[in-house]
């Protein structure tokens, strides 16, 4: 014969253990949505900042200068490309890995090719030599140092700017 305080206690663990399912699913989704949109933002920053400074060298009579940009610690190296080229150098993994994507208007993309925001495995940089850059290895690989990139741009006013 059962006992009503039994039927009780095991309704209430049953309970509690749902409710506790329930917060720890919630914990996980609020911390993917924080989180993720981050990796997106740095990633964004990356991109416009980068493009400013090559329209600065691009525009300007004659500079050199390197920067310094932020990147998600997931993103190992950025790489460009010229897709109208076929590998050559040192960075074969990276092609491979690449070169699945295909489009032509992007010149610059993350390695591993999910590491950034989800929307930007790579971006079209404008007014920058990318046969210049890749005439030693296609890809051209820069490697995300403690979330760091640096990269040297040289610019002439009116001609694309090389990178390195």
């Amino acid at each position: 014969m059962r006992k009503k305080g039994q039927l009780e206690v095991s309704f209430g663990m049953v309970f509690s253990i749902i409710l506790i399912i329930v917060f720890v699913a919630f914990a996980v989704f609020v911390a993917v949505k924080i989180f993720l949109p981050a990796k997106c933002v740095t990633t964004g920053l990356f991109k416009t900042d980068l493009q400013e400074s090559v329209d600065r060298a691009w525009n300007s009579e004659q500079s050199s200068f390197e920067i310094e940009l932020s990147l998600p610690g997931e993103v190992k190296k950025i790489c460009f490309i010229d897709f109208n080229k076929t590998h050559k150098g040192a960075f074969r993994e990276e092609y491979e890995a690449i070169s699945k994507f295909d489009y032509k208007d992007w010149n610059l993309l993350f390695y591993p090719t999910n590491s950034a925001c989800s929307e930007q495995s790579g971006i079209a940089i404008k007014h920058i030599d990318i046969s210049a850059i890749t005439k030693n290895s296609n890809p051209y690989c820069i490697t995300n140092i403690k979330g760091k990139i640096k990269i040297k741009i040289d610019g002439y006013y009116g001609k694309l700017v090389k990178l390195s």
